[in-house]
């Protein structure tokens, strides 16, 4: 009997042993939880998000601390789960693969000048990584100034992107333009590229705008098929420009409004000049006086001179280095005021005052610094020191642009007399820089004068070309008029001579030189 139980024992302890294999080889095949992928910047996690079809909800939980799992941020986490007594260990994928969100404008108009940033164009970007905003290809202006589609791109930093596209539409002119009167009306105030699209003005419109004083005026243009209109209001809110001087007397004596008052002028006209001080016989000493000039349209402008009444009506005499001074451009400049001074027969030592406001130290050239002393009875002594800012490139550049400015496009002979007669003739081959010598120096040879009449063509877009004689003793020019090309010489010249010339003419003029006809073009 005893026997018996044993054996019933070791095949209950077997099938309970087999029970637990045959549950734990079901848990092997039929997981409890899964690996997980969630959108960067999912909320809460749940066990149960981890559960399969094969775990009560119940029984599970988690072992990992899941508070640490940072959900704003990509990448992978592995993790234990328990299901009762069992533990799992699976994978958290973080992920971004949603693009953003954004609202694009579908239209804009803007100037010709220039694109807005891409991200101008958009608003309210949604996104749980940073984005970019850009266009997809870099938009151009088109010749005829039609409409284009751009197409603008908000993508984050895993990739993920929407494109949506806005219409530019182009404007020529500025809608609004707001002149003081007596300020020039020129093109390029109506005009966003005066250069190209002058032809989209009429002129006697312009004249007439430009005749007609304070008001609003609007100027009408069209292009391919496009009509656009600029409001120009011409107003006047300055008073007069009104310039006055010190006044000094002797004692016993009396001014007037005339001895302060050098002038006044307006381009609405001068309605009045009054002398807002009264003046009469002062004892000596000086006395500030008020001096009011308005212009027909009310505007006023008010300044203070002043009075000196003095027996005294030496000059202070001004003394130290005056020599000429060399900077760099934009290099500060030294300390002018250092050893100068002022002395005066009756006051001693005065004030030197050192006035630099015409000076401008970020574009070269030559400028001069005013020193000035004043002693207590008003007078005035003044000197002057030469600054020279060193130049570079950008100025000459500069400089010719300024100069051929003042010319028509089209007024090739205007360019060429400015050099020929505004240029004198010496040996001088102008150094590092001939257009800068020609141009500052007003001297030079012939190759001084043909890179100044070069730079002029060149900053119109006249299409020209440098030539010289096949001994390389003379220099000039040809330039491209109506598709043909001409001669043209810059340098002045006893002998008089067509302005423009053809082969034999120019052949004609160099004295037995020549040059070679094979490197430069024909001119019939």
């Amino acid at each position: 009997m005893k026997k018996h139980r044993i054996i019933w024992f070791f095949l209950a302890l077997l099938c309970l042993t087999l029970t637990i294999t045959l549950f734990q080889y079901h848990d092997r095949r039929n997981p409890k939880f899964r690996d997980l992928t969630v959108e960067l910047g999912t909320g809460v996690l749940t066990a149960n998000d981890f559960k399969t079809k094969n775990a009560w909800s119940s029984d599970i939980a988690f072992i990992s601390d899941v508070s640490a799992i940072d959900l704003g941020c990509t990448g992978e986490t592995q993790l234990k789960l328990r299901h009762g007594t069992q533990e799992e260990t699976v994978t958290l994928t973080v992920a971004d693969t949603t693009p953003p969100t954004a609202d694009v404008e579908a239209f804009r108009q803007i100037p010709i000048t220039g694109f807005p940033e891409a991200s101008e164009l958009v608003s309210n970007i949604q996104d749980a990584s940073a984005v970019t905003v850009f266009y997809r290809e870099e938009p151009r202006v088109p010749l005829d100034y039609g409409d284009i589609p751009v197409t603008v791109v908000v993508e984050d930093v895993f990739g993920n992107r929407v494109e949506k596209v806005c219409v530019f539409s182009f404007r020529w002119m500025p809608e609004t333009v707001t002149v003081e009167l007596g300020e020039e009306i020129s093109d390029d105030m109506v005009l966003y590229n005066p250069v190209r699209d002058a032809s989209f003005l009429d002129p006697m419109e312009m004249k007439r705008i430009r005749a007609a004083g304070t008001g609003e005026f609007t100027i009408t243009t069209a292009c391919s098929g496009k009509s656009q209109e600029c409001l120009l209001i011409v107003q006047d809110t300055m008073g007069p420009d009104l310039s006055l001087r010190d006044v000094q007397i002797r004692p016993g004596k009396q001014a007037k409004l005339s001895d302060f008052a050098v002038k006044a002028k307006d381009p609405s006209g001068v309605a009045d000049i009054r002398l807002m001080t009264k003046l009469g016989r002062k004892s000596k000493g000086s006395y500030p006086v008020v001096v009011e000039a308005e212009d027909n349209l009310g505007n006023i402008t008010r300044k203070e001179a002043t009075l000196y009444v003095a027996t005294d009506f030496q000059s202070p005499r001004i003394s130290g280095d005056m020599t000429d001074l060399v900077v760099k451009k934009n290099e500060a400049l030294p300390d002018l005021l250092k050893g100068i001074k002022a002395k005066d027969n009756k006051d001693g030592s005065v004030p030197v005052e050192c006035d630099v406001s015409g000076v401008d130290v970020k574009a070269g050239g030559t400028y001069h610094a005013v020193y000035r002393a004043t002693d207590s009875a008003g007078n005035v002594a003044t000197r002057k020191r030469k600054i020279i800012v060193e130049h570079d490139q950008e100025d000459t550049d500069r400089l010719a642009r300024e100069i051929a400015a003042t010319f028509q496009d089209d007024d090739i002979d205007g360019m060429r007399r400015y050099v020929y007669y505004g240029i004198g003739y010496n040996s001088d081959w102008g150094g590092d820089d001939p257009v800068w010598h020609g141009f500052t120096e007003k001297r030079g040879n012939c190759y001084v004068h043909v890179l100044c009449m070069k730079s002029l063509l060149d900053a119109k877009g006249i299409t020209n070309q440098m030539i010289w004689t096949t001994d390389k003793t003379h220099y000039w020019l040809i330039v491209k008029i109506n598709n043909a090309w001409k001669h043209i010489e810059p340098t002045p010249s006893v002998f008089p001579m067509p302005v423009f010339m053809n082969d034999a003419e120019r052949l004609a003029t160099l004295s037995g030189r020549e040059w070679d006809t094979t490197q430069w073009p024909s001119c019939k």
